[in-house]
């Protein structure tokens, strides 16, 4: 049975605020690739404490931000396609920042 046009999948604020944490934070991680390698190569931090302080930081950005849009989101229902769109668009531009095709733009930056 097919829905009306006018039908609109839902999510409850608990999953929404999940998938939108994992959007962030997959961005926030593809974020630290690219500002990890620089403060390697500028000598700001060495390679052993840069990447895990920039990486535990992400971690607690991300558990933050579930927290927050948890509480916030509680009983509520969002759109499901925005929020999945969001995440997703979040995640691929995280990906995209991470990838070694960041060399191409930045190749005096070596990515570990």
């Amino acid at each position: 049975m097919a829905s009306s046009p006018r039908h609109q999948e839902k999510l409850n604020g608990q999953d929404a605020a999940a998938l939108i944490a994992l959007g962030v934070g997959i961005f926030a991680l593809g974020l630290v690739t690219p500002v990890g390698a620089w403060m390697v190569t500028s000598r700001v931090w060495g390679y052993h404490v840069a990447r895990p302080v920039l990486t535990a930081g992400v971690f607690v950005l991300w558990g933050v931000l579930w927290f927050v849009l948890r509480q916030r989101w509680r009983g509520r229902t969002l759109p499901a396609r925005s929020v999945v769109l969001r995440a997703a668009g979040l995640g691929l531009l995280g990906l995209f920042l991470g990838a070694p095709v960041l060399a191409m733009f930045w190749p005096d930056i070596p990515l570990p």
